[in-house]
């Protein structure tokens, strides 16, 4: 029979008895910084189709329903790996300038299913977006993109807000028409 002195003094099992105590809260820790490093990714992405959006938009005269369908399947592509479906929604405005610091939502298109404009609906006024000017009758792109993010290791743990990023541009056309 062994004394308890011998066993307590015993090392031969304590390396992977530390192994055993590490090893979870080092994958922990990896698994999270890949997660943190694909929440950048994804948000680098949303604004990227924003602003790539309201630039699309911007360089046509007018939209039509093949500039439209064109403008979401850009940004389907541009979000590649992630997936808009019911994950996201991106969401196309044109507003025109009213005078006295508001403007009319002239024209929205939607495509997903997560949210609505943070401008309002079409055919509204609204005051003109903090930091812009706009005079009586021009035109201003606004493309929203709102995405339901969820990490993959403890989704339930970390769970916010959807990412929404804002990207706006003006027509080249002077005679943009909308819709």
């Amino acid at each position: 029979m062994t004394s308890p002195a011998r066993i307590l003094s015993d090392r031969s099992g304590a390396v992977l008895l530390e192994i055993a105590l590490v090893l979870p809260l080092v994958l922990l820790l990896v698994l999270g910084v890949a997660d943190i490093g694909r929440f950048i990714v994804i948000v680098q992405k949303i604004e990227r189709t924003s602003v790539s959006l309201a630039d699309l938009v911007g360089r046509e005269a007018a939209l039509s329903s093949e500039t439209q369908d064109g403008v979401f399947a850009a940004a389907r592509h541009i979000l590649t790996p992630f997936e808009l479906g019911t994950n996201g929604t991106v969401l196309v405005s044109v507003l025109r300038g009213q005078g006295s610091g508001t403007a009319r939502i002239e024209w929205q298109g939607q495509s997903g299913a997560v949210g609505t404009s943070a401008l309002g609906v079409s055919g509204t006024t609204i005051p003109i977006p903090a930091g812009l000017a706009m005079a009586e009758h021009d035109a201003l792109i606004v493309a929203e993109v709102v995405y339901r993010h969820r990490f993959l290791f403890l989704p339930d743990l970390v769970a916010g807000e959807p990412i929404r990023k804002v990207g706006y541009a003006r027509p080249r056309a002077a005679d943009f028409k909308a819709g």
